[in-house]
């Protein structure tokens, strides 16, 4: 099963995207465990987006397609912001301490640990992230 949505570069389109997800998820019989990996793989790489990869005058456009069934689901997060690889950001230490530990990039590794599969590619002006999550982990 394949589907497809697109976003507005706004943070409040979780709520739209984790809807969504509930009914592509539940269509697709998708076991709980993966979706929840797949859940907090999309809702970080989707918030890092929305968050980091357009400028003021950007025509921003965001998609999430899916395909999944009974055993795995993978999402593509396909963007046309600045090209960013979070495959090639190179992975953090754990964070030890809050006061001092400089922020980001916990997220790009917060997705890696979940993940089954990671691919990404700079197709034309647009970054298309995979995402693969199920038992092969």
């Amino acid at each position: 099963m394949e589907r497809r949505l697109t976003l507005a570069p706004e943070i409040s389109e979780a709520t739209r995207l984790n809807a969504w997800l509930d009914e592509v998820f539940a269509d697709a019989a998708v076991p709980a465990g993966v979706a929840e990996d797949l859940r907090l793989c999309l809702n970080e790489a989707v918030a890092n987006v929305i968050l980091y990869a357009f400028q003021p005058e950007d025509d921003p456009r965001i998609e999430v397609e899916f395909s999944g069934n009974e055993r795995s689901a993978a999402a593509v997060v396909i963007d046309n912001g600045r090209e960013f690889n979070p495959l090639e950001r190179e992975a953090r230490d754990k964070l030890t301490d809050l006061e001092h530990d400089v922020a980001g990039g916990f997220g790009v590794q917060l997705i890696r640990q979940t993940a089954s599969a990671l691919g990404y590619e700079r197709v034309g002006n647009e970054n298309r992230l995979r995402i693969v999550c199920g038992p092969s982990r």
